[in-house]
């Protein structure tokens, strides 16, 4: 069950702790009257108070909701909250890495600052792993939905995740998982062992554990098995394993066939189609035409869900060195082993596969004795030279698998103490961390351009080491020994580090009619490098997966912050509590290119209570962003979008499409593009508000409700225009010719003589302004009866605005509501969680809810099922249609039940997620499974137990 920070609930939750997280500040109560009652530090502020209720909102997940949910990563269980937004995960396979990110109220994973006990946690490429963070040591978790930069520095954006471990736990602990999907697959395995000890003078916790995920494959589910869920192969690929060849020829050319799916490849070359007088085909002979029927269905060899293993250590411990003088220790190791796997490659070669290909294709030679043309195709001087492609799927190779390790370290250490002024207490502390991602990874199933371009030329013939390859013979047709001339085995290596230095006091200054002003203040330094080393196949473009150049560099950032509570009014008529909060915080950043930017973020918060029974809160705060090393630092890396060229027919009229060849026409959905960094990139800044309120009757024992408005501006946008936008704006598509990316087309977009673009960049740049509003709504009720205690948690996020202005003041429509296929902007999200608790016996029913979006579907809507809703424009012969994919609203439910064997000290769980096998939603759109992988579950059905034995 979630929990919002009210001062009941969670004061509950913490008298039964019996120390504090380290790094953190001690939580105590008094015990009785008179009892000195000790500050805590709130998520958000770094004044210890009283209080746990603050300004700014904070829900608390305790390590009991993150049982009931039944998931062993805190990543996904993150994800399922209301807050969560589209993310990379584990259901990620094209594109995924192994990892799961977080991003809040959808601004991006690297727009959520993640702490451990209050410290900054190494990030992996720009944002943080969650993965990296076993949740076996978890004790709770602090989420602010709120900005905090001028409190926490870069990052705190969208928000702030806080990981507290488990420093106060005693004794030892075992727990073994298992879990399995009705489909019999998806198999998860955890097992993790703590140790812990609380005495006088400290403690220490220790814990290690382990997981396995296996995968699930696209085929075994429906919904997955098709390019496009219910088009049959119609979206497939155009790369065939028999092989699509589109091209002219001497005798006047054929144009889009392939060999005939029963072509015998042993008994020799394939049969030239017949031509009549005037070069028309007559007959296909070993050939066919190409169409959608014998496209590739690359969709069942894919994961649908992929594969990992980590193993992790953790141990974390505080010691009382003098009165008032503690150290804290604290130290990581987490190993992962991930992996994705995709469809055969496909080669592609000729002047319209696009990107270097296009300046200079590869020649398939005359003297190639697979060639059944008798003629050099793609040659200069040739008909070919500048006019077709070849497409073959090199099924004869297996899989593309994409194999990660992955190891996280992280220490710390630091002192801490209170001090007197007089009659006022000062607490102080002093911290150091490193920590640091080291990856290596291997690439299976791709090719060597040089060595292909070498077997199909004229040399191969008197090189002895060579062996000339067959791209003519269908499926079957390339052999072994072929294939050990032609394939690579790429291995690159990444890391990422981060040293932390911080020093904070915190206190009382004076007194104010209303109570104490408190303080605090403090210094940071953080120095972040990273490096991408990929394999030199790659570096070099000879890679069949395109050309990555590498990544290296750092940038340094130094900071000074205040922060203030201004008490106003207290125990008065109108008032119990009127409390004013500020802060400032000044940082200077320089990256190793040299580039300097500093940037100043201020934050006001107010809190007044009327009553004892009702708070109103609201806060302003600045934030703002640095640029990550993949920002500022990143080499070239090849992507392969799916866009629409403008250009296509000559580009009818448009100034950037002169010179393009009037016969040009893209020859497939994905053209050859590259991604790129920017030196120069300045840090984002953004502006949030916050206000609400939180009620807990009197009247009503157990029951409170929070409400509280969001609304985030985020300026010099740190983002890619999209490949789309460029072709656009460089083309001078009317109504784009003043976008911000249009200054860099000289740079970013060159074309080849016949049309397609050879260099196609999507450079990082700070563009326009992104804005996002709405309101989060909280219930909560529990009660305690004869037969057992009921609680209800209610947490519902309604996303009202979600919009981007560029730098021309021209804003996009309202993305709330719609989705595009991998992105998805839901308007209502809701989590309801029911909980029945007697004596050793606990249920939990849990109904997870997002609400319908709609996604733009043209050119789908002959396809039953997928795209009814239309709006149109005009009537009859002048009537246009717009087509959607209406998502329908979307439910699942979970169910728990737990039984305790106090005489064993045992606890069993048994569970069983989605219990009624909802399937996702369909989407057009998404890249790849037929449905948004960064929003939606497409395990099904899914049973687990748990036993827990402590000691």
């Amino acid at each position: 069950m979630h929990k919002n920070l009210l001062a009941k609930s969670v004061r509950l939750a913490m008298i039964s702790g019996a120390a504090a997280a380290a790094f953190t500040s001690p939580v105590a109560f008094a015990a009785e009257e008179g009892a000195k009652v000790e500050r805590i530090e709130v998520t958000g502020s770094r004044i210890k108070r009283t209080d746990m209720e603050s300004a700014q909102p904070v829900e608390i997940v305790n390590r009991e909701d993150l049982l009931a949910s039944g998931l062993t990563s805190v990543g996904d269980f993150l994800n399922t909250m209301t807050i969560g937004g589209a993310a990379i995960n584990t259901q990620s396979n094209n594109g995924g890495d192994g990892s799961t990110r977080l991003s809040m109220r959808n601004l991006g994973s690297s727009r959520v600052l993640v702490l451990v006990n209050g410290r900054r946690w190494v990030s992996d490429g720009g944002s943080v792993d969650l993965n990296t963070i076993p949740s076996t040591v978890i004790k709770r978790i602090e989420v602010l939905k709120d900005g905090a930069a001028a409190v926490y520095g870069s990052d705190a954006i969208a928000g702030v995740v806080n990981v507290i471990t488990r420093n106060d736990f005693e004794g030892v602990e075992a727990s073994a998982y298992y879990g399995q999907s009705a489909e019999g697959d998806g198999d998860q395995e955890q097992f993790d062992l703590s140790l812990g000890q609380v005495g006088e003078k400290g403690s220490i916790f220790f814990n290690t554990s382990y997981t396995k995920t296996s995968p699930i494959w696209a085929g075994d589910r429906d919904i997955s098995s098709e390019p496009v869920y219910n088009t049959g192969n119609d979206f497939g690929s155009s790369g065939t394993p028999q092989g699509r060849f589109t091209f002219p020829t001497a005798n006047n050319g054929f144009a889009n066939y392939s060999v005939a799916d029963d072509f015998d490849w042993t008994q020799g070359n394939p049969t030239l189609p017949t031509l009549d007088a005037d070069g028309n085909v007559t007959a296909y002979n070993d050939f066919q035409p190409f169409s959608n029927d014998v496209r590739y269905n690359y969709a069942p060899a894919n994961y649908m869900l992929t594969p990992q293993e980590r193993w992790s250590s953790f141990i974390q411990g505080t010691y009382e060195l003098a009165d008032n003088l503690r150290i804290s220790t604290e130290a990581l190791y987490n190993h992962r082993e991930s992996s994705q796997l995709l469809a055969p490659m496909p080669l592609f070669i000729g002047p319209w596969a696009g990107g270097a290909e296009a300046l200079e294709p590869t020649v398939v030679s005359a003297d190639n004795i697979y060639n059944p043309f008798g003629e050099d195709i793609f040659a200069e001087g040739t008909d070919s030279y500048s006019t077709g492609f070849i497409g073959r799927r090199m099924i004869e190779n297996g899989n593309r698998i994409f194999e990660q390790s992955q190891d996280t370290w992280r220490f710390a250490v630091a002192l801490d103490g209170e001090f007197d002024i007089g009659e006022r207490e000062w607490s102080w502390g002093a911290h150091y961390a490193y920590g640091e991602n080291s990856g290596k990874s291997t690439t299976t199933g791709r090719l060597n351009k040089t060595r292909i371009g070498h077997a199909l030329s004229s040399e191969c013939n008197a090189d002895a080491t060579c062996v000339p390859l067959n791209l003519f013979g269908g499926e079957g047709s390339i052999t072994q020994d072929q294939l050990d001339y032609i394939s690579t085995t790429e291995q690159s290596s990444s890391g990422d580090s981060i040293t932390n230095y911080t020093a904070n006091v915190t206190g009382s200054l004076f007194d104010l009619p209303a109570g104490e002003v408190g303080a605090a203040f403090g210094w940071e330094y953080r120095k972040e490098s990273g490096f991408n080393s990929p394999d030199y196949m790659v570096t070099s473009g000879q890679s069949t997966g395109g050309k990555i150049l590498p990544t290296e560099g750092s940038f340094k950032e130094s900071s000074y912050y205040g922060e203030f509570v201004v008490p106003v009014l207290a125990d008065m008529a109108f008032a119990e509590l009127l409390e004013f909060e500020f802060a400032i915080r000044y940082t200077d950043l320089e990256n190793s290119e040299g580039f300097d930017a500093d940037n100043t973020s201020a934050k006001v918060a107010m809190q007044y209570r009327p009553t004892e029974e009702l708070l109103v809160r609201s806060t302003w705060s600045e934030g703002f962003r640095a640029p990550t090393i993949s920002n500022l630092f990143a080499g070239l890396s090849t992507t392969f979008p799916s866009v629409q060229d403008p250009c296509n027919n000559g580009g009818d009229g448009l100034p950037g499409c002169v010179g393009v060849p009037p016969a040009y026409t893209q020859p497939n959905s994905q053209i050859e593009g590259q991604t790129g960094s920017n030196s120069q990139l300045q840090p984002e800044t953004s502006e949030s508000l916050s206000a609400g309120l939180v009620y807990n009757p009197g009247w009503a024992e157990g029951f409170d409700v929070s409400i509280d408005y969001w609304d985030i501006e985020i300026e010099d946008v740190i983002t890619r225009a999209g490949h789309q936008q460029v072709l656009d704006t460089c083309a001078g598509v009317p109504g784009e010719q003043n976008h911000p990316v249009a200054q860099y087309c000289d740079s970013i977009l060159e074309r080849s003589p016949s049309g397609i673009p050879s260099l196609f960049v999507n450079p990082a740049l700070n563009l326009g302004t992104l804005a996002t509003s709405g309101w989060d709504v909280s219930f909560n009720y529990g009660i305690e009866t004869e037969v057992g205690d009921f609680k209800v948690a209610w947490d519902n996020t309604y996303t009202d605005n979600y919009s981007l202005t560029d730098d021309n003041g021209i804003e996009t429509d309202n993305y709330a509501g719609q989705n595009f296929g991998d992105d998805g902007y839901p308007r209502l999200k809701s989590n309801m969680t029911l909980s029945w608790s007697y004596e050793d016996v606990s249920v939990n029913w849990k109904t997870r809810f997002i609400s319908s979006q709609t996604e733009d579907c043209n050119g789908f809507e002959d396809y039953e099922g997928l795209c009814d809703g239309y709006t149109s424009t005009g009537t009859g012969d002048d009537e246009v249609r717009d087509y959607y994919n209406d998502y329908g609203d979307y439910y699942v439910h979970d169910l728990q039940a737990a039984y305790r064997i106090d005489t064993f000290n045992t606890r069993f769980e048994v569970g069983v997620n989605n219990i009624f096998d909802e399937t996702p939603p369909v989407s057009v759109q998404a890249f790849a499974n037929s449905f948004d992988v960064n929003q939606y579950d497409g395990t099904g059905r899914y049973f687990y137990g748990r036993v827990t034995v402590s000691f």
